[in-house]
């Protein structure tokens, strides 16, 4: 099988270094500048155990993700930030095959509607992935914490890509079908705006959420106005007590994880709150739901982007 991965940071690094293992043909899409390290140097994964696994470069191809070659993969995983992709245009994705098949693996919702209004017409797939992974360096990424990764219904295909998931599980990425993907990527979304607008602003790990209450006590608000938001717009998400057990869980297992959204404001970068609180607050206003500490969130967190990059202009 013929696997394109566009974007490759931490998820997409994790992905492209366990797809390493199979006998999968591997094409890595990034930045012009990015290409040189990965093909000198490869990859670099630490696991969870401390392990660490050296990928040589002639492992893959490396292809600049503005010059794609077309017909050139079977699958396209989509690993970008979410605010990244309005920046490729539909010269990468003809990369795919007429036949080929895309998976978004970004957080937030409706990246594969975005996509079909632009006109890129593959197969798609939504997704949730809750493996851990943290970008240390270049060439050097570290397996924060195993999850899954689920796969479900995109727009216009219900069938599942039973050839694609089962490669994902001879690489040990814990790959299944979810027919309910909607109602899963809205769990995560809860959780997501929970840890990372929190962490983020106050500049700790997740971990940090259990050993501070008072921001633990804001994180949990944050959980528990985004269920109310997710319920009223239809989705069927966990009842309270299960949701907040799994927001703890998340936070547990991925504790010495900075999330990306603090990463990215350590390094200047754009972060995705529109893709996170700012589209809870988006469907709050559509359903009627009031939500005052996402919308705190989400002032403080523009806030601080705005200030960080007139700091660094």
């Amino acid at each position: 099988m013929r696997v394109g991965v566009l974007g490759v940071g931490a998820i997409g690094g994790l992905i492209a270094s366990r797809l390493a293992l199979t006998d999968a043909d591997l094409h890595l899409f990034v930045h012009e500048h990015a290409a040189p390290n990965l093909i000198v140097e490869g990859l670099t994964l630490i696991s969870p155990d401390a392990q660490s696994k050296h990928i040589a470069g002639e492992r893959w191809s490396v292809h600049a993700s503005n010059d794609p070659e077309p017909g050139l993969v079977d699958v396209l995983f989509i690993c970008l930030k979410a605010n990244d992709l309005s920046n490729i245009t539909n010269e990468m994705f003809r990369t795919l095959t007429p036949s080929g098949v895309l998976v978004c693996m970004m957080n937030g919702l409706g990246h594969e509607e975005s996509l079909r209004t632009r006109g890129v017409h593959q197969r798609m797939y939504r997704s949730v992935i809750s493996h851990g992974a943290l970008r240390r360096d270049k060439g050097v990424v570290e397996w924060m914490g195993r999850g899954a990764i689920e796969i479900g219904p995109g727009p216009d295909f219900t069938d599942s890509p039973s050839a694609l998931i089962a490669l994902m599980n001879e690489a040990g990425l814990v790959a299944r079908w979810n027919a309910d993907i909607l109602d899963r990527q809205w769990w995560k979304l809860c959780i997501n705006v929970a840890i990372n607008p929190t962490c983020a602003i106050a500049g700790i790990p997740n971990g940090g959420l259990l050993e501070h209450s008072g921001l633990g006590d804001v994180a949990l608000c944050a959980l528990l106005e985004s269920r109310s938001v997710a319920e009223a717009a239809g989705r069927d998400v966990p009842d309270a007590g299960a949701l907040v057990e799994g927001y703890r869980k998340v936070v547990a297992t991925t504790a010495r994880n900075r999330c990306s959204m603090l990463q990215d404001i350590m390094r200047g970068r754009p972060t995705e709150v529109d893709a996170l609180t700012g589209h809870v607050l988006r469907v709050a206003e559509q359903v009627g739901v009031s939500t005052p500490t996402v919308v705190t969130l989400d002032a403080l967190l523009r806030g601080i982007v705005r200030f960080t990059s007139q700091s660094l202009s």
